[in-house]
């Protein structure tokens, strides 16, 4: 697979379903088996209340994880989300 751009769409939601608005988020990839491999950055832009956008390059298909860490007031979470790029 040659480069690749991928459009990420992120939705963050309270226990209720309402939109979370973090004061803190930060998404980081990492290829699956490949420490080594270098990191496409991940720049989240907002596209209203609790939902995000980011485009982000890839070099490589295969297996990755997202790993989203949120802050909101003094709570914290982390989530692993497995995925996968091109065929």
């Amino acid at each position: 697979m040659a480069r690749r751009y991928v459009t990420l769409l992120l939705r963050l939601q309270t226990a209720q379903g309402q939109p979370l608005v973090p004061s803190a988020l930060r998404v980081q990839l990492t290829m699956v088996g490949m420490p080594l491999m270098p990191v496409p950055r991940v720049v989240l832009h907002p596209l209203g209340p609790g939902r995000y956008t980011a485009r982000v390059l890839f070099v490589m298909g295969g297996a990755w994880e997202a790993v989203v860490q949120v802050r909101a007031g003094r709570r914290q979470a982390a989530l692993d989300l497995p995925f996968r790029v091109g065929a």
